[in-house]
């Protein structure tokens, strides 16, 4: 990676609640070398990403429809100055916390890389939750939450269960009758267009800052799996008002995050 006064400043944003989490800061596999890892692949699949919105699918995997990226024993010790036993490890021990997934080569093939893709951090978060000092700061949503045992031990990180809150059925409705029922033609088409807008200059300020992952995954919660928010509709006004209030939560919340940890 050869590095100049454009790019500098555009690599990676480390993830200061991972190098905190106990799970990771008390793991031999974690610690500072996993999370680098982390945020090295997010920022390539960043990179993808772009190529993939240029017109180029070489980094799209067609199945699972995401971006991936190839990280290599080689580049890994050359960009990040890692072992290919650190590499190994590192790359591991994000798998099994479900960080990131990748496709394991049925045969074992010289010069063939694996596709590696990741989860997005905030998604993480909420399902797995943020255990610092000894305490839950956010409480996990899965009861299958990642706890790992300390290396070589039985003994599990993480001894403070959370106390996690049971999900309610949500009331099934249709939303474009909600808003057939809520609101007349003509002020559903105004909210709309004006969301779309406003969504559009989301867009360009999520890409600046190189966090296409995480706008993708906001519009595949809301819209489905390969969905594009422009294909949206009128009748989906409900759901997109939902995905446009997410949008900003995430991209305001960090922002702000990144403020008070500018040192």
């Amino acid at each position: 990676m050869k590095f100049n006064i454009n790019n500098c400043n555009r690599f990676g944003q480390l993830k200061l609640a991972l190098l905190n989490d106990d799970r990771f800061s008390e793991h031999t596999h974690g610690k500072e070398q996993a999370a680098i890892l982390y945020t090295m692949i997010e920022n390539q699949i960043s990179l993808s990403q772009d190529t993939y919105e240029n017109g180029s699918d070489k980094y799209y995997d067609e199945e699972s429809k995401k971006c991936f990226c190839i990280i290599t024993e080689k580049s890994a010790k050359r960009n990040f100055k890692m072992s290919s036993t650190t590499f190994k490890t590192r790359k591991k021990f994000l798998q099994e916390a479900g960080l990131i997934s990748f496709k394991e080569q049925t045969i074992k093939k010289d010069g063939v890389a694996t596709l590696i893709f990741v989860t997005d951090f905030t998604e993480w978060v909420e399902q797995n939750g943020l255990h610092i000092n000894g305490k839950w700061h956010v409480v996990p949503s899965s009861e299958n939450y990642f706890n790992p045992t300390k290396h070589k031990s039985d003994e599990k990180i993480v001894k403070v269960a959370p106390r996690i809150k049971k999900k309610q059925e949500p009331v099934v409705e249709d939303e474009k009758m909600i808003v057939q029922q809520d609101l007349t033609d003509g002020e559903s088409l105004q909210e709309y267009e004006s969301i779309m807008k406003e969504a559009k200059e989301l867009g360009i300020k999520f890409h600046k800052v190189k966090r296409m992952n995480e706008l993708n995954a906001i519009v595949e919660k809301h819209l489905g799996v390969g969905k594009r928010f422009i294909d949206a509709t009128v009748e989906d006004l409900r759901i997109v008002r939902k995905a446009y209030e997410e949008m900003k939560r995430v991209l305001h919340h960090e922002t702000n995050s990144e403020k008070m940890f500018d040192f």
